[in-house]
């Protein structure tokens, strides 16, 4: 192709997109796609704001702070301390302000004019690490169904219950924990990548990308769920290729992802000594909270089963050792267990390693997750650096990994045609049948025998939630459970199209992505409440009566004094 001929620049071009469309997004995902950018929307059009727990808590002040920083440096360094907090607050090492993390430069944007850019700038930049990051969620889940060697749907059958899962919508109110979640999965297909036998380009790309991503990881604020992800991606990698696989170049990308990582690395090992997290004199209590419990079990048949989120986060303290729960909803969807059961139905019947590893990150996560529950976590809390385990509930990023791989192969089983597909079929919809089943039989007996069933559920909440609150939250239940029968009904009735007229098949499983992504959005909305972001950019009208030149002090959610 010549320089000059603008015919063959624009083939090129088009045939680049094709390909990026062909390999990436199939039909079925565009659908998802846009359904995501629908709900987001607001947010990055900057009309409105996220603003549980960590968003406006902590940091937003961390934002226009950083954002202070970045605009007054002289030379390219970043400040070490941030002379607008607490007196001169460790920037360039604090692990909770992401100093290093690369969607900071979009703090550097503003709205000529406007009143109140610099804070604008700082809310849309602060809500953008969220969004951004939930569509990098859905496609690092895609690339790492294919680097296990899945269909294009059936990855985006994988990527779409990891991203639409209660555990990543759980993730998009804690700022240290989101960019973590959303880049495991690629960090898993990265690694996958670099195994022996892929082509040369493939092992290229993954090298690439595991220091890339093994960079951004470190730089995400939360070192326990790199690990968890680099754990994930080196078992993996060992499951397929054995210890040959785990080769000096990709070693050697994992220390270049290490150095670039370095100046946040160097500095927060500095100021660990004294920080706020290390000091057991000061601060929260340093013990496990909130370690898994049978109850628990409930939030993975109903949403939010122990209340919505709300700025009090008044759940049921005592199923969560007296705190608010670290993530708010665990909900799958039924969809997405009855394909992750079909999957591992179908997958260890044929000795897939792919399933195995599932079926393991799922075991390994309910193993950390009993927490204090469990007699081997409690003696890896007493070790020096045991208190990492201090909240359970993150080795929840395994199980969430685990299922959406198991779900992607149980869609692939259940997509093949003629009679290979036949089993895995009928294995789904006697899932969806049993499901029915118990939401059905729980609606019977909360209808004729109302008390006891009210009762039991007031013992898993709490035993002196009132009356008047028990009988909101059975009503609610109630009606989780109709609605769930009715998503139920409609997944079975595609199932069984595909089943009748071969024609439908492809039509009729793509409809239960997009089911699932639908119903999934409206499930978890209150794990992502947003308000109008006029309303925290406007000055508090009590600055008025207060004299000029005095000093004002935000009071944070830790008390002022």
């Amino acid at each position: 192709m010549s320089a000059a001929d603008p015919a063959g620049r624009k083939k090129f071009f088009t045939r680049a997109v094709a390909q990026f469309f062909q390999r990436w997004l199939p039909p079925v995902a565009v659908p998802v796609v846009l359904l995501l950018a629908w709900f987001v929307a607001p947010l990055a059009g900057g009309g409105k704001t996220l603003f549980l727990r960590d968003v406006l808590q902590t940091h937003l002040a961390d934002r226009i702070g950083l954002a202070t920083s970045l605009r007054q440096l002289e030379r390219p360094l970043l400040p070490l301390v941030d002379p607008l907090r607490a007196g001169g607050q460790a920037l360039a090492g604090n692990l909770n302000a992401l100093p290093f993390y690369p969607d900071n430069l979009l703090l550097l944007l503003a709205w000529p004019g406007a009143a109140g850019a610099a804070g604008r700038a700082a809310i849309w930049a602060l809500n953008a690490h969220f969004w951004l990051h939930w569509f990098l969620a859905l496609g690092a889940a895609m690339w790492m169904g294919r680097a296990f060697g899945l269909s294009r749907p059936a990855a985006w059958m994988g990527a779409t219950v990891y991203a639409f899962s209660g555990y990543f919508a759980s993730q998009l109110n804690l700022y240290n924990t989101v960019a973590a979640a959303a880049l495991a999965p690629a960090l898993v297909a990265a690694v996958l990548e670099t195994a022996p036998g892929k082509a040369p380009a493939v092992r290229r790309r993954g090298l690439v990308g595991a220091a890339l991503l093994w960079a951004l990881l470190v730089l995400g604020g939360e070192p326990l769920l790199a690990f968890l992800a680099l754990a994930l991606a080196t078992s993996a990698l060992l499951l397929f290729a054995g210890r040959r696989g785990v080769s000096g170049r990709l070693l050697l990308a994992l220390l270049c992802g290490t150095l670039l990582a370095a100046p946040q690395i160097v500095e927060a090992l500095r100021i660990l000594p004294i920080s706020f997290r290390n000091s057991a004199a000061f601060g929260e209590p340093q013990e496990i909270l909130g370690s898994f419990r049978w109850a628990h079990l409930a939030d993975f048949a109903w949403p939010f089963f122990f209340g919505r989120p709300n700025l009090a986060e008044a759940f049921a303290p005592h199923q969560f050792d007296g705190y608010p729960p670290l993530l708010f909803t665990l909900y799958p969807g039924l969809l997405a267990l009855a394909f992750a059961a079909t999957g591992l139905a179908r997958g260890l019947a044929g000795r897939g390693r792919a399933a195995i590893w599932g079926a393991a990150a799922i075991g390994v996560a309910l193993f950390f997750a009993l927490g204090r529950f469990n007699p081997i976590v409690e003696a890896i809390w007493s070790l020096p650096w045991g208190r990492m385990l201090r909240f359970p509930a993150k080795f929840w990023l395994l199980g969430a990994v685990g299922g959406s791989l198991l779900a992607g192969i149980g869609f692939e089983a259940v997509s093949r045609r003629g009679p290979d597909g036949g089993p895995a079929r009928r294995i789904l919809e006697r899932w969806l049948l049993v499901f029915a089943g118990a939401y059905i039989a729980f609606l019977a007996a909360a209808n004729l025998a109302p008390h006891p069933v009210s009762a039991f559920v007031g013992g898993l909440l709490s035993p002196t939630l009132p009356a008047a609150t028990l009988d909101v939250q059975m009503v609610r239940l109630q009606g989780l459970a109709v609605l769930t029968l009715g998503v139920l009904a409609l997944a079975w009735g595609l199932v069984r199209l595909g089943r009748s007229a071969a024609g439908w098949r492809s039509a009729g499983l793509g409809a239960l992505i997009v089911l699932h992504a639908a119903s999934q959005l409206w499930a978890i909305l209150p794990a992502v409440p947003m308000d109008e972001a006029e309303f925290y950019l406007a000055p508090p009208p009590i600055l008025a009566a207060i004299p000029a030149g005095s000093v004002v002090v935000h009071g944070a959610n830790l008390d002022l004094f």
